[in-house]
């Protein structure tokens, strides 16, 4: 989590994201990694409480601007007190 977006930011990110999913199905429209390092545990926790990839793409499918929450900039101790985002773009933009 190193970005920051704005409400703006965020109706735009949702609607690329619905326009991907909508162009295909669970299956080709949405790509779940396996296990992409060490201790990933992904699969493992999907297996565990039975969530298939059906179930994630109806979840994102749901997703709207009411589930937006502003978060202000935090600070994080392992950038030795720097500005937690500042410098990082937007995912969405």
């Amino acid at each position: 989590m190193g970005w920051i977006c704005n409400e703006e930011n965020v109706k735009d990110f949702l609607r690329k994201l619905q326009a991907i999913l909508k162009s295909g199905n669970e299956k080709t429209a949405l790509y779940i990694v396996k296990k992409n390092k060490k201790g990933d545990r992904t699969h493992e926790f999907m297996s565990i409480y039975n969530i298939d990839s059906k179930i994630v793409y109806e979840e994102l499918l749901k997703l709207d601007i009411s589930n937006y929450s502003y978060t202000d900039y935090d600070d994080n101790h392992l950038l030795k007190m720097k500005q937690f985002g500042s410098s990082v773009k937007c995912l969405a933009m």
